[in-house]
C-alpha cells in the first residue's frame, strides 16, 4: 500500500465550503440538519453526536462535495 504525501487540499477552496456549509446549516430543512450534524460533530463529536457519512446519499451533489472537501482538509491540516 503506498502512502500519499503529495494530497493537501485546497485551503482557500475549503474555508469558501465552510462558509457555505455554515449558511447551509442556518436554514430549516432535512439538507440543513445533515449539515448541521457534520460542523457539530466537526466541533465536539462527543458532545454532540456523530456523523453518518451515509448522509451525503440524501445531500445536492454540491453540498456533499462541500463536505467532502473540508474533510480532506481537516484529515490534512488536523484544524
Amino acid at each position: 500500500m503506498s502512502v500519499r504525501n503529495d494530497f493537501k487540499p485546497d485551503s482557500i477552496a475549503a474555508l469558501a465550503a465552510v462558509a457555505r456549509l455554515l449558511v447551509i446549516a442556518k436554514n430549516n430543512s432535512g439538507q440543513a440538519r445533515r449539515v448541521a450534524d457534520f460542523l457539530l460533530a466537526w466541533h465536539n463529536a462527543e458532545e454532540n453526536g456523530g456523523w453518518d457519512p451515509v448522509d451525503l446519499w440524501q445531500l445536492d451533489p454540491g453540498i456533499a462535495q462541500d463536505i467532502l472537501l473540508v474533510t480532506a482538509f481537516i484529515a490534512v491540516e488536523h484544524k
